[in-house]
């Protein structure tokens, strides 16, 4: 029933929604333009309550967000893709098309004087532009509001950090959890 109302909350047909825990289903693109429209939203929301916290509680509620977190994420021009980001700063992707995971580290760190959650892939081309990204800075908004999230759970729920990915995905292709 939570899930139900999660998606419902993310603007996901219900239908669909009961539909995933049985199966993988395909992200629509009026869902996807939905998905990205109340994403902007999350993120000024989230943005203004940073205004209100310390450079520390920042740190920690970055650190709490990605530690020991599955997400499976929808974000424009990349698709449907499932990250686990350990409590090690260990990261592995789950990117559509790609036959094993893609391995990388995160980690908070300090740029410009304001808190960033940092990614640095080992092996990563960005599937748009064909062009190497080994790292990846942003901003605590985006993190912190869980925009482009889809939904998440605690633990390395698809055993990501094996560096396999239970199979090849499509692109708008969104996963059932085990």
């Amino acid at each position: 029933m939570k899930r139900f109302f999660v998606m419902v909350a993310l603007g996901l047909a219900p239908v669909i929604a009961m539909a995933q825990a049985a199966s993988s289903r395909v992200l629509t693109p009026a869902e996807a333009q939905s998905f990205a429209m109340l994403a902007t939203a999350k993120e000024k929301a989230a943005r203004d309550r940073l205004k209100t916290l310390s450079k520390e509680q920042i740190y920690a509620e970055l650190q709490h967000n990605l530690s020991d977190v599955t997400k499976i994420i929808y974000q424009p021009g990349f698709g449907v893709y499932v990250e686990y980001t350990a409590a090690d700063g260990q990261d592995r992707m789950w990117f559509p098309g790609n036959t094993r995971a893609v391995r990388g580290l995160w980690g908070v760190r300090d740029r410009n004087g304001a808190a960033r959650v940092c990614f640095h892939y080992f092996k990563s081309t960005n599937v748009v532009t064909g062009e190497f990204e080994s790292t990846e800075c942003s901003p605590p908004e985006q993190t912190l509001s869980d925009g482009i999230v889809i939904e998440k759970r605690h633990g390395d729920v698809f055993n990501l950090l094996s560096d396999h990915i239970p199979y090849r995905k499509a692109a708008f292709e969104v996963p059932a959890w085990p």
